[in-house]
């Protein structure tokens, strides 16, 4: 997607700012705390049509300065007072929406961020990118910024050479340093360090609404000082959202549309953070997750819980390896629900910190592509300030590693510990995503002129699953066809009727599957040109109904006047071996159709299933349906509709006083009656409606009334 950005293909590419939806607070009162919730961005591009929002790049931008709660006076450059490791630091949690559907929801974000830092940049890598972040890493435990140990002199020496202060930390220095004065910091945020926006580095989403949400840490969390500094807080006096915007020219915008919004899928590592609760136990197993889908990369760490809601403690900076009253770790391992562990031999965190030490660096150089020198954390960084346990779940066996499943951590420490704390674990998991699920595009009606030749076009593609490109002339920019488009193809159509020209509509086999669900007269005409494409878009129908029903199947089926339909395919028969797809969608679904699912999984036989009207509306579960189960069109095989003369097999009246039920037979005036057909199970006519003059008996159809003799076909008594 980088090429994109070029001006092969974009005529610009320009950042675009966003404010809150809310305003921010930004001068809280003395002895009060900032607002940290309510905060939340609304991007709306869907009337865009030639060009797109790069999201890649995009980033929060923030002004934030610290300062004493009491009476928010300035710290001095002498006050040891700064926020933690960096900008991230003040992210609780964030949640991102594309057009209603949720694409990233990451509580403790910041912890998240903050093992992705740590174990994916390199010293030289964060000199250069760190800042902008406001992120440096400390070379110590706690809020120390005197560089050199202070000497006691007796007035007798001379030369001395200064000493370095073992607790002097320089990452923390440097904030401190930038803070002090009541100074604001600008910081970027770049939402690629959150996977999803990373995996779009080479992808393009279309163009929609899209909502950002996000909750800040509380100041007890963030605000890093020594005992000698008051209580302080810190305060952000700007927070807004960037966007780069690619603006295509003709080349780019005709890639845009052909490639990117084509339906594909790509994948990503999502990440979710899991915390224990407070322990002193000297062993045990710590449940991470019940199932997960696909894990690749564990990371586990430790953290004293006196680390928590304490100005003058860093809760990102661990204790892997001086947990509460100094216990050491002695076993840990990851077992997987197949009953794998990981590493297969047990591993002692304190004998054996190299070989810890390495395996966390195999994900660096993995993370890293190797273009960065050195590693992440050095082996001294790792034991006293950055113990963070790797375990590589990349090597599984074939079968396992495309499965959902549970993970636990089992430890021992050499002892009880009197006083409480957390174990962390950061679970990064493969998971797909499609550019159809990310993005609910919203249809709207609009009406054009559409030829015998063009609707036959658009019924073709429907029935092969296939895109198409409809030209339509000025003067077919609107008509009685009413099709279901997007904004931006309704844009581009106003531009072009202003212009007076025409407009080349390219139509997504995804757009024609979502028409078909969301009504509109498009898919009233695929449905009319009959028998070249029903069989193909109801297959499953066709062939039941070709095998049990041959004679009325073929009348009903390529019937032209008679086809009134579902507006929405709101039913459907799923095969037994597609129903485990419906389950991951539980819950969508009713208590009734969950136990249609149980019933149908403990018999073994396919699943009935009917949506109701939400579930239609919402038009997600139609579109599951559609693709693994049977849509149920029941009034085309009832044989239900209207009449229309044509050409082709027609339910129409035929001639005499009596038998007035509507049967199929070719239209041809004068022409012979077709024998009507008997199934060879039954020895008498069958009953396809009833003679004039006779009163409707309830139970009666054309199919499975009471007194039908095909009520008996168990086939048709699944189905219906």
């Amino acid at each position: 997607m980088s090429q994109m950005r070029t001006t092969k293909y974009a005529k610009a590419y320009e950042y675009y700012s966003y404010e809150l939806d809310t305003p921010l607070q930004a001068a809280p009162a003395n002895n009060n705390n900032q607002t940290k919730t309510g905060y939340k961005f609304t991007v709306d591009t869907s009337s865009a049509s030639e060009s797109a929002p790069d999201w890649y790049n995009a980033f929060l931008e923030i002004d934030l300065k610290i300062n004493k709660k009491a009476n928010g006076a300035n710290y001095a450059v002498t006050d040891a007072a700064a926020i933690i490791n960096g900008g991230f630091s003040v992210i609780q949690d964030v949640k991102i929406s594309f057009d209603g559907t949720r694409v990233l929801d990451l509580p403790a974000a910041n912890h998240a961020v903050n093992i992705k830092n740590l174990t994916e940049m390199s010293d030289e890598h964060a000199k250069k990118v760190g800042p902008r972040q406001f992120f440096y890493k400390d070379t110590a435990t706690g809020a120390v910024i005197q560089k050199y140990a202070t000497l006691n002199l007796d007035g007798n020496a001379q030369n001395i050479a200064p000493t370095d202060n073992a607790n002097y930390s320089e990452g923390f220095t440097k904030r401190q340093i930038l803070l002090a004065s009541g100074n604001e910091n600008n910081i970027h945020l770049p939402l690629n360090r959150f996977g999803f926006f990373e995996s779009m580095e080479e992808e393009l989403a279309p163009n929609g609404r899209v909502s950002i949400e996000v909750r800040l840490e509380s100041d007890d969390n963030v605000l890093f000082r020594s005992n000698a500094a008051a209580e302080g807080r810190y305060i952000i006096t700007k927070l807004r959202l960037w966007v780069p915007i690619i603006k295509f020219n003709a080349q780019g915008l005709k890639k845009y549309l052909e490639e990117y919004l084509k339906p594909h899928t790509w994948s990503y590592l999502r990440e979710e953070i899991v915390a224990s609760d407070p322990l002193r136990q000297a062993s045990g197993t710590f449940r991470i997750t019940n199932a997960v889908k696909q894990p690749r990369h564990v990371f586990v760490w430790i953290v004293n819980a006196n680390k928590f809601s304490d100005q003058e403690q860093n809760p990102l900076l661990f204790n892997t390896y001086n947990i509460a009253d100094q216990k050491y770790l002695t076993k840990a391992q990851l077992r997987v629900q197949n009953g794998e562990r990981y590493p297969d031999q047990q591993l002692d965190p304190n004998s054996e910190k190299t070989r810890a030490w390495l395996a966390l660096q195999g994900y660096s150089k993995f993370a890293t592509s190797s273009q960065l020198f050195g590693p992440a954390i050095d082996l001294k960084q790792f034991q006293d300030r950055y113990g963070i346990l790797y375990f590589d779940l990349t090597k599984q066996t074939p079968e396992l590693l495309t499965r959902t499943t549970g993970l636990e951590f089992e430890y021992s420490l050499d002892g009880a510990t009197n006083a409480d704390y957390y174990i962390y674990a950061l679970v990064l998991n493969n998971e797909e995503v499609s550019i159809e699920t990310i993005i609910m595009t919203t249809y709207y009606p609009y009406g054009v002129a559409l030829s015998e030749g063009q609707r036959k076009k658009l019924a073709k593609a429907y029935a092969s699953h296939s895109a198409i490109t409809l030209r339509l002339s000025h003067n077919e920019l609107s008509g009685p066809d009413e099709m279901m488009l997007t904004k931006t193809q309704l844009n581009r159509i106003k531009k072009a009727a202003a212009g007076g020209k025409g407009v080349d509509l390219k139509i997504s086999k995804t757009q024609i599957r979502k028409v078909a669900q969301q009504g509109g007269s498009l898919f009233s005409s695929l449905l009319a040109l009959g028998s070249k494409v029903l069989p193909k878009v109801i297959p499953t129908v066709t062939k039941f109904a070709t095998k049990a029903l041959p004679g009325l199947a073929t009348g009903a089926l390529t019937s032209v006047g008679n086809f009134v339909t579902d507006k929405v395919l709101g039913a459907g028969l799923v095969p037994n071996d597609k129903i485990q797809q419906l389950i991951a969608y539980k819950h969508l679904l009713t208590d009734k159709q969950k136990r249609d699912i149980i019933t149908a999984l403990q018999s073994g036989g396919d699943l009935k299933i009917k949506l109701t009207k939400r579930q239609q509306s919402g038009g997600f579960l139609g579109t599951l349906l559609a693709s693994i189960g049977i849509p149920l069109v029941l009034k085309a095989l009832t044989g239900s509709g209207h009449s229309k003369k044509g050409r082709g097999l027609q339910n129409r009246r035929p001639g005499g006083k009596n038998g007035g039920a509507l049967q199929n037979r070719p239209y041809w005036e004068g022409g012979p009656q077709p024998s009507p057909w008997f199934p060879s199970q039954f020895d008498g006519p069958v009953t396809v409606g009833r003679g004039r003059g006779q009163k409707k008996q309830k139970g009666e159809g054309l199919l499975l009334g009471e007194n039908s003799p095909l009520k008996g076909i168990p086939i048709l008594e699944e189905i219906f």
